[in-house]
């Protein structure tokens, strides 16, 4: 499972009351996949958390899946907190990334999988940019990347971090890592 959703967008007045979420339904076969609509709302209260860290509020937001709503057969495969980096992990300007995406809606429809294109850190990671919880990135990304997932390779992986989401979609079979959460909200991440 992989998505990027905007929550919401009050410049353009985008309030979505749903998002609808692709699973894949056999670990074997990835053209095999199932959607789930979940409400965004719940008695007029947002369900989603804002992101925040020491500095405040960041550009991310997550949903928790009811897990008695997943169809069955269900493949999920979560990051976890041993995929953040942690503060003294050196994140470097011009260290690889991965942004993973559906640009305007566009993937392999077929097999179910993101647009996934080359990158690089471009500002100085755990500082904030401009004050803001965000870094930037350098890359050539399709016109609705905006709020994809950042990755990048994890130099050390251990046993909780050998196997992330992805290793099917990267086509890679190594380990990737997330500097940040990955469900974004309103901003562009570079």
């Amino acid at each position: 499972m992989t998505s990027r959703h905007v929550l919401i967008d009050e410049p353009s007045q985008h309030f979505p009351d749903r998002i609808k979420i692709e699973l894949h339904t056999e670990l074997g076969n990835l053209t095999r996949s199932t959607g789930l609509s979940m409400l965004l709302y719940c008695e007029g209260k947002s369900v989603w958390r804002d992101g925040t860290d020491t500095g405040g509020e960041i550009d991310v937001a997550v949903i928790e899946i009811d897990r008695a709503a997943l169809p069955q057969p269900c493949v999920l495969q979560a990051f976890t907190p041993a995929h953040l980096p942690a503060a003294h992990d050196a994140i470097e300007v011009g260290d690889a990334l991965l942004v993973v995406g559906f640009p305007l809606g566009f993937h392999d429809g077929l097999h179910h999988l993101p647009v996934v294109r080359q990158a690089a850190i471009a500002s100085s990671y755990g500082l904030r940019f401009q004050g803001k919880g965000y870094f930037l990135t350098d890359a050539r990304t399709h016109r609705g990347t905006s709020g994809a997932p950042v990755l990048m390779r994890d130099p050390s992986p251990t046993a909780a971090t050998r196997a992330l989401p992805g290793d099917c979609w990267a086509c890679t079979r190594r380990a990737w890592t997330s500097p940040a959460v990955t469900w974004c909200r309103t901003r562009r991440w570079g």
